[in-house]
């Protein structure tokens, strides 16, 4: 007899618990239907209309005796207006150094915007960027530039930018100009 109520016992205990396993609790979805509060996942490469960008890259250069060198760093955030239309705010800061140049300090600040083809995991852009360079000397800076991001998921990217920028002091000189080239990584969110 102490036998068979000790497995009624268990069984009035464990049955609840057995139901319960088959029935979506409060607040949970059922087997099958996505989740309210989390956005669904999709397979697709690159960004969408409404998605945001974060970039940080590093740019370097040096002549055969190592003695003119520019390095820096910049980065950026950038919102998607359009699929292919990402509008960014970046900051820059280079420095010149060697025995063959004077030491130089330069920033910029500048807005961008590109034209970006939708094309799966290789993303060419074209653009233009428009801000001021500050530092050593300061300067107005316009120009052209252009860029590939290749994703190696849906979100994160490596991108490699060159941007040609004319420098606008007070002589207002069209020869004045720049070439920068900037690799990096970025995702979007």
């Amino acid at each position: 007899m102490r036998k068979v109520l000790l497995a009624v016992s268990v069984l009035a205990l464990s049955a609840p618990a057995a139901f319960a396993q088959g029935q979506p609790q409060q607040g949970q979805p059922q087997q099958g239907q996505p989740q309210g509060n989390i956005p669904p996942y999709t397979a697709e490469i690159g960004p969408r209309q409404g998605d945001w960008e974060a970039f940080i890259g590093g740019v370097g250069s040096s002549n055969g005796e190592f003695n003119d060198n520019t390095l820096g760093v910049t980065g950026s955030i950038g919102y998607y207006v359009l699929k292919w239309l990402p509008v960014s705010l970046r900051q820059s800061y280079v420095t010149q150094l060697g025995s063959r140049v004077n030491d130089q300090h330069r920033f910029a600040t500048t807005v961008g915007a590109d034209f970006q083809a939708p094309l799966g995991r290789w993303q060419p852009f074209v653009g233009g960027v428009l801000g001021y360079e500050y530092g050593d000397s300061n300067s107005g800076l316009a120009g052209p530039e252009g860029g590939i991001k290749v994703y190696v998921n849906e979100s994160t990217f490596i991108e490699g930018r060159m941007r040609y920028g004319w420098l606008f002091d007070k002589t207002f000189d069209w020869d004045n100009a720049r070439a920068v080239y900037t690799i990096g990584a970025g995702f979007n969110f």
